[in-house]
């Protein structure tokens, strides 16, 4: 069974896997070589929609029940 840090992780590669821009997080890495920081949509969202996660604080306890729940881990 997974634990709830695994279950985190996993949800955040999916969100970034799910990200069709360039800098998802301020910690991705632009083109240029240099890390996204101010540039990342996290920090300057432009689709309200499409914001991705990019940190597990951001990730609140029902959300991994969530996903326990819809892949069938609970």
């Amino acid at each position: 069974m997974l634990c709830d840090d695994e279950i985190r992780a996993i949800i955040i590669e999916n969100s970034l896997n799910a990200y069709t821009g360039l800098c998802p997080c301020p910690y991705s890495i632009h083109w240029d070589g240099q890390k996204c920081g101010r540039r990342s949509a996290y920090i300057h969202p432009k689709n309200y929609h499409q914001i991705p996660i990019c940190y597990p604080d951001y990730i609140s306890d029902e959300m991994v029940q969530s996903f326990r729940d819809l892949h069938h881990l609970s």
